[in-house]
């Protein structure tokens, strides 16, 4: 994948992806964390989301889902002792105009 999914720890990444003229999000996750987590959980994250997006406010959406996710990767995934990984995918926003 050329956004780098394959290049997270534990192969535990999590990307958002949103279609605002579709009204859909989507969570890829990698296989190390996809497999402790419930469908439904991913499901619920992206229809907050979407809700928010639809509301007007896609940067309250994506927040909620990023802190939505970041707990379920703390869950599973918890810190060496509380401090925090550097992300090996980044930590920044990217908006794509053309279909990955």
């Amino acid at each position: 994948c050329r956004l780098g999914l394959h290049k997270a720890e534990h192969d535990n990444g999590v990307l958002l992806f949103v279609s605002l003229e579709e009204r859909q999000a989507v969570v890829l996750a990698g296989p190390g964390i996809a497999a402790k987590v419930e469908a439904h959980e991913w499901d619920s994250i992206c229809k907050r989301l979407v809700r928010q997006a639809a509301n007007g406010d896609l940067g309250g959406g994506f927040e909620t889902a990023i802190l939505a996710s970041a707990a379920l990767l703390e869950k599973h995934f918890p810190h060496p002792r509380g401090k925090r990984r550097k992300s090996k995918l980044g930590d920044r926003l990217r908006i794509l105009h053309e279909v990955v």
